[in-house]
């Protein structure tokens, strides 16, 4: 036994369990800004951002950034990114944005997806429950900058694209596990387009009063819908923005069958059904 205990303090003195941190941003948290925060992030970390507008990103470009750090939104905070300049990303993998809104109507990409070089690409990239709004360009734009590796592993899921130019744009070499459960609704240019040879499949999501839907080498696979989804609000400073209504069709609410939502933002309950929902709790207490 004491056998079997000895070589447990050695694992355990060698190899070290790490456990990931999670760095809190925003008024009255630890970090005042994303970039304070990233700037300490180790691999694996996850920077919570609390409500409140922001206005600086960190440049994700340096290969010596780190992998697996996850972007998000505190709970059901309203996080929203107004920048002067794209999200760029260039090496970083194994990375997640998930709840942030990138108010785009000072930039041209929301975020940028480019080949470091040969050897080095940003893989791995998953936005889920992001809302890109009033972008003068691409929601997303991944780009290969020739090199001889592709852009791989980028997933899209329950992401709103409302108002942009374009809402993904993948030139040279850009391949996509998923883009699913979203909603492309009135881009002036195309919902999402691809000028690779690789084939781009979108799938659960719904199209509508875009430029075109979809271009290039992309199709739209099991589920895709055109069908105009009701929002409470699309007026940015509402706290309720890009939030499905209870009146959206339910094609929208369920994901056409996938059992998923479409979009960044669930139903938003009515009014009236809270009310109900807490006089039969009251009844129910009285009556115990």
């Amino acid at each position: 036994m004491s056998i079997v205990k000895n070589i447990l303090i050695i694992v355990l003195m060698v190899s070290p369990f790490t456990t990931a941190a999670t760095l809190s941003v925003g008024s009255g948290q630890t970090y005042s800004a994303i970039g304070d925060a990233f700037a300490v992030a180790a691999d694996g970390d996850v920077i919570d951002i609390h409500a409140g507008t922001y206005t600086s990103f960190p440049d994700m470009g340096n290969v010596s950034d780190h992998r697996g750090i996850t972007f998000q939104r505190h709970g059901e905070d309203k996080v929203v990114l107004d920048l002067s300049s794209h999200i760029f990303i260039r090496s970083n993998e194994d990375t997640t944005f998930d709840g942030l809104i990138i108010d785009g109507g000072d930039i041209s990409y929301g975020v940028y997806l480019r080949g470091y070089d040969s050897s080095r690409m940003p893989n791995n990239i998953t936005f889920k429950n992001m809302i890109f709004y009033g972008v003068n360009g691409d929601g997303i734009y991944a780009y290969n900058n020739g090199g001889s590796l592709t852009i791989q592993h980028l997933k899209v899921e329950n992401c709103t694209f409302y108002g942009n130019t374009n809402g993904i744009d993948f030139n040279h070499g850009v391949s996509a596990d998923y883009i699913k459960d979203n909603l492309f609704v009135n881009n002036s240019g195309y919902g999402v387009y691809s000028s690779d040879t690789l084939a781009t499949n979108v799938t659960y999501s719904s199209f509508y009063n875009n430029g075109t839907d979809v271009s290039g080498t992309v199709t739209k696979g099991t589920g895709t819908i055109a069908v105009d989804p009701v929002f409470d609000s699309t007026t940015l400073s509402d706290a309720t923005f890009m939030y499905l209504d209870e009146t959206s069709p339910s094609s929208i609410t369920t994901g056409d069958s996938d059992g998923s939502y479409m979009g960044a933002r669930p139903q938003v309950p009515e009014p009236a059904t809270i009310g109900l929902l807490l006089t039969g709790l009251a009844g129910l207490i009285r009556r115990r």
